[in-house]
């Protein structure tokens, strides 16, 4: 008998004796290799790749969403307070070209100026603050810039003085 024959006899008397299950017809010269005993198939990895099961229950979709919400409840008020906090850099920028400009329109006439247009100052495109000077003498001003960068009803006010001292009056809703 050629070992062809003797391979494939051996298969179908491990097939007929219940010991193992077919998942491949395939018979080699040296015996049966591509069946598998069914405990390896029931239960286990096998079965799983065999079956037809797709996708994700309800639940696993309701907890993955209850977990995107969490994070975005965490998120999005730390977001708006640096989104804020950037607005205000502007004023900040500006309040500084403001001293810049009040302290070479001081070195020419020996007194501060009384506006900002009037010491050269102005905003390139849309300004998310409006700036002005208030308490103008010879010797001293305060530059003020005023606007509302949280949407709030509460306006954003920044103020500084010749002596570079920056106040701000509100700051970005927490």
């Amino acid at each position: 008998m050629s070992p062809l024959i003797k391979g494939l006899f051996k298969c179908v008397q491990e097939l007929q004796s219940g010991m193992f299950v077919a998942v491949f017809e395939i018979v080699t010269q040296e015996g049966c290799f591509l069946f598998f005993p069914k405990p390896f198939l029931q239960g286990g990895y096998m079965q799983k790749i065999f079956t037809n099961k797709k996708g994700f229950t309800l639940i696993e979709l309701m907890i993955v969403v209850a977990i995107i919400g969490i994070l975005a409840a965490i998120a999005i008020p730390n977001f708006m307070s640096y989104q804020c906090k950037a607005k205000q850099s502007e004023a900040k920028s500006n309040l500084g070209a403001i001293k810049v400009q009040q302290e070479a329109y001081f070195a020419e006439y020996d007194k501060y100026g009384s506006t900002t247009t009037g010491v050269g100052f102005s905003t390139k495109g849309t300004a998310r603050y409006l700036y002005s000077m208030s308490g103008v003498t010879a010797t001293l001003y305060q530059s003020v810039a005023t606007g509302n960068v949280d949407d709030d009803a509460t306006l954003d006010k920044w103020m500084m003085d010749q002596a570079l001292n920056l106040t701000n009056s509100n700051d970005c809703a927490d």
